[in-house]
């Protein structure tokens, strides 16, 4: 009993330190692209590719490399997408263009694409099905914990060492994961299995409400949350006039907030419906982007802790339960699939979220013009993400 916790644990460190290595790249780099374009000498429009390429990479892959893992073994694919992501990492060091960097880096979001394809599903393999969600909760909880220290760790070595050195540190952080990979899970039942995948996306597998409805609120929720922080990096800074190292510490409040709980409301799932705790954290997360949007048209600074708040005790409330309820609605069969398809509504629901935004901040108001169009028109974005996160309970609660 002993010896089976202590190998179940190697294998939520060792998942969980690749969970870090991706939300830590996305937000450190963040800040350091204006050092990028001056190396480079290229402007915002260009710099974008440097995140956007990044994601296309993820997303191309995603599917496909859940179609590998249940070929070659979910074990081999971990480890092979950990690799990669180390070699990447420091080949970004040395790219001599942008061109070249952005390129490294659409190679990089396919290693990042095998290790979502098969994190969810070596967990539901490692541990057992009252323990599932705790385990979810804590890798969720890295995720937030990397989003956290992006902006603050990564940042600093961008100032003190250069934009390299960010991914020098994440080069290092997936080599360990790479060298501990084979030896951690090698002791994880089935992780080595091979089969006859029939299929990128396997039909069968969506006769499952629960597998189907769980996915739809998924891509929901991220659709509504996940471009939350870049309209509040413009409301504090062009709104409200604060700079960008105090927005980014007041930002802090709601990944934090997310790290913390994440762990304790996943635990919660594996006791509770986990329909019914995603459910009641779509509601949670639809009231707070509905008061942020009575708040960011002249609402002024201090009501939008209890928003982020709330926002962050929703997003706990949401995920893990919501990733236990998928992958424990398909059989064994269909796990590395499940684990891939929560990647790629997640990076889908990603890229519809800023381009809905996009659209909205783009919206002219007659004579209306400068703050006041831009908060208007954020005012307008809250409310649309709201409904389409209030959309999302109803998907949350299918059973």
């Amino acid at each position: 009993m002993e010896k089976s916790f202590v190998k179940r644990n190697r294998l939520l460190w060792l998942i969980m330190a690749a969970s870090f290595l991706t939300p830590f790249t996305g937000s450190a780099l963040s800040l350091s692209l204006p050092d990028i374009g001056r190396q480079y000498g290229q402007g915002p429009e260009a710099l974008a590719w440097v995140l956007g390429s990044f994601l296309i990479g993820a997303l191309v892959f995603l599917l496909p490399m859940g179609h590998l893992a249940e070929k070659w073994g979910k074990a081999r694919l971990f480890t092979l997408g950990a690799g990669i992501f180390a070699v990447t990492s420091f080949a970004c060091v040395f790219a001599d263009s942008l061109a070249c960097l952005i390129g490294v880096r659409v190679l990089q979001g396919m290693g990042s694409a095998m290790n979502f394809a098969t994190n969810n599903a070596l967990l539901v393999l490692a541990y057992p099905k009252d323990k599932r969600g705790g385990a979810m909760g804590w890798m969720i909880a890295m995720v937030y914990v990397g989003l956290s220290l992006g902006p603050v760790f990564g940042g600093g070595l961008n100032h003190y060492l250069g934009w390299q050195s960010i991914f020098v540190f994440i080069g290092f952080i997936a080599l360990g994961v790479c060298l501990a990979a084979p030896v951690v899970l090698r002791e994880v039942p089935g992780a080595n299995e091979k089969g006859e995948p029939k299929g990128f996306i396997p039909l069968e597998a969506f006769k499952e409400r629960t597998f189907s409805y769980s996915s739809l609120a998924a891509l929901l929720n991220y659709m509504a949350t996940f471009s939350v922080g870049f309209l509040m990096s413009f409301y504090l800074q062009y709104i409200l006039g604060y700079p960008s190292h105090e927005s980014g510490l007041f930002l802090l409040l709601q990944p934090v907030v997310m790290a913390a709980l994440s762990p304790v409301m996943g635990a919660l799932s594996d006791r509770h419906s986990p329909q019914l705790l995603s459910a009641w954290g779509m509601a949670c997360i639809s009231a707070g982007l509905l008061g942020l949007a009575f708040l960011v048209h002249g609402g002024g600074f201090y009501g939008l802790f209890p928003c982020l708040l709330l926002l962050g005790v929703g997003f706990a409330l949401f995920a893990a339960p919501n990733n236990n309820a998928v992958m424990g609605s398909v059989p064994k069969k269909f796990y590395s699939f499940a684990s891939s398809w929560l990647g790629m509504v997640r990076l889908l629901g990603q890229v519809l979220s800023m381009l809905i935004v996009t659209v909205l901040l783009s919206i002219g108001h007659g004579s209306l013009a400068g703050t006041e169009l831009l908060s208007l028109n954020m005012q307008i974005s809250f409310v649309v993400l709201s409904v389409i996160c209030l959309l999302g309970v109803s998907a949350a609660r299918v059973r």
